[in-house]
């Protein structure tokens, strides 16, 4: 609890500053043996494993205000973090995922999950969002797994996650 604790308030911490437009000081922890995936997928965890747009259908506007501000503030603060800026050099970006539900064709799927990911990249540009680092992509009609379909059942989402070009 006492952990939890601590990295909740870190995080906050971290969405203070970056608000500001600070480099942050990074929660994740690194040491220079740890592989870049390794730390990609904790920035990801740390900032982005729970913003999900759900039941997001191209079009659609993002219409509720606390959700804008919740996706902003932490793609922000990932985005001012000092160990997201270093991987960034080394060809990492923060990428929008869009997803597709399972009906339709392959091609069209994947051209769907690449509208709503742009959509939303659109949306935090209009915010202000430093999208330069940033980048959109399509995984199409993916499969969920059980632990993702118990806490975010549509299949028509955007996600977020760090990772190599």
């Amino acid at each position: 609890m006492k952990k939890l604790f601590l990295m909740a308030s870190i995080v906050l911490m971290t969405v203070v500053l970056a608000s500001c437009g600070a480099t942050v000081p990074s929660p994740v922890e690194v040491t220079a043996e740890t592989p870049d995936e390794e730390i990609a997928k904790a920035l990801t965890a740390t900032y982005l494993s729970a913003l999900v747009i759900d039941e997001f259908t191209f079009g659609d506007q993002i219409a509720d205000l606390t959700e804008v501000e919740v996706v902003s503030k932490a793609v922000n603060a990932c985005l001012a973090d000092a160990t997201f800026l270093e991987l960034n050099k080394k060809g990492y970006k923060l990428f929008v995922v869009g997803h597709a539900c399972k009906y339709g064709s392959k091609g069209a799927n994947m051209q769907m999950g690449l509208k709503r990911a742009r959509q939303v990249l659109n949306e935090l540009r209009a915010l202000n969002v430093n999208v330069a680092l940033m980048g959109a992509k399509s995984l199409g009609d993916t499969v969920m797994t059980d632990s993702e379909a118990a806490g975010h059942p549509k299949q028509r989402r955007v996600t977020f996650a760090v990772a190599k070009r």
